[in-house]
């Protein structure tokens, strides 16, 4: 119900700021001497109002991300908002050294193309399964790209502890 009466006034508001636009350039208020006058100040006000609804939004939503994460930690433990792809492959090549036991990885995104990021990210995952001493359980969607990847990794006799179950990528 909140969102909807926000919407319709942000849409009202933006009409309008239309609206006086279009018939100062029309010269349609040039009669209202009080109003055509003003009409820098109306659409300065009515902007300002978007940007700062614009805002306060923004400030909403991180908000809601930082109380989402600080709930989802405490119910099920360590969590981290990651930002760029870099900083992904980053965390994972981190935590792939770190492992001890096992790594269950689900990797449900399109493939992403090489960069310095990732070839750290594969080197670090390279290393963790030669080593044998960590199962790696992969849940994959299947691409080109993965696929060559799995396929390396199967077929090395090297790596007894690579395990990958994968699935058809079709978009609706």
């Amino acid at each position: 119900m909140q969102k909807n009466l926000e919407r319709v006034i942000l849409f009202t508001t933006v009409a309008i700021l239309i609206i006086v636009s279009i018939a100062d350039i029309l010269g349609a208020l040039d009669e209202v001497e009080w109003l055509s006058s003003r009409i820098p100040t109306i659409v300065l006000l009515f902007l300002s109002m978007w940007v700062g609804y614009w805002f306060s939004q923004k400030q909403n939503e991180n908000e809601r991300a930082i109380r989402l994460e600080q709930i989802v930690s405490q119910s099920i433990g360590e969590i981290h908002v990651l930002k760029t792809t870099e900083e992904a492959f980053d965390y994972l090549a981190k935590r792939y050294e770190k492992a001890q036991h096992s790594i269950d990885q689900a990797a449900i995104a399109p493939s992403i193309s090489t960069s310095k990021a990732y070839s750290q990210y594969d080197q670090a995952l390279r290393r963790i399964l030669k080593n044998n001493q960590v199962k790696y359980r992969h849940v994959t969607f299947l691409d080109s790209i993965r696929w060559k990847r799995i396929r390396i990794f199967l077929l090395d006799e090297k790596i007894e502890k690579y395990f990958a179950r994968c699935y058809n990528y079709t978009v609706k």
